[in-house]
């Protein structure tokens, strides 16, 4: 399925709250829930506002994915950017109508493109729960090389999660 990318903007916030309880369940599943306060239009405004911020210190690149009529089918982002090493820390999630499409992959790949023209990044990591087959598939496939284990990653649903941890190289 074919996707564009989006700078995150304020005037998405309605469509961007209704996409985040549309999927709310689906992502619990993968990811830490997030408090029940962010699932609110001032939750989200709050969040995006934060990012937006983020993106104009230079610490965060936050975008949306989105189907070719506007629909928002996932977010995508790199965040912890430290000017210092020039790296990052990429993110994403895609809602659950909008799985096994190829819509994941085929983001991350546009993503890492848009960030090797227009960002002074040289690298960037991700991490995936070893358990989250899907998320360490995708990286596999876009290019990223797997780096090692990290053990006691997060705590997720109550316990000690390792995850594998990746690293892609940007060029253009």
């Amino acid at each position: 399925m074919d996707v564009f990318l989006q700078l995150l903007h304020p005037s998405d916030i309605s469509a961007l709250l209704e996409f985040e309880v549309e999927n709310r369940e689906w992502f619990e599943q993968f990811v830490p829930a997030r408090e029940d306060r962010f699932y609110s239009n001032a939750g989200v405004a709050e969040q995006v506002t934060s990012f937006l911020t983020a993106y104009d210190n230079g610490e965060m690149i936050p975008m949306l994915i989105k189907e070719a009529n506007g629909t928002i089918c996932g977010r995508i982002n790199v965040r912890d950017i430290d000017q210092s090493t020039e790296g990052g820390e990429l993110g994403y999630r895609v809602g659950h109508a909008f799985g096994s499409k190829g819509v994941a992959s085929n983001a991350v790949r546009k993503f890492l493109i848009y960030l090797a023209e227009h960002s002074s990044l040289k690298y960037v990591d991700a991490y995936a729960l070893v358990g989250n087959v899907g998320s360490n598939k995708i990286l596999s496939n876009t290019g990223f090389e797997l780096v090692g284990p990290v053990e006691n990653y997060a705590v997720f649903k109550g316990e000690n999660q390792d995850a594998n941890y990746y690293r892609k190289a940007l060029s253009v």
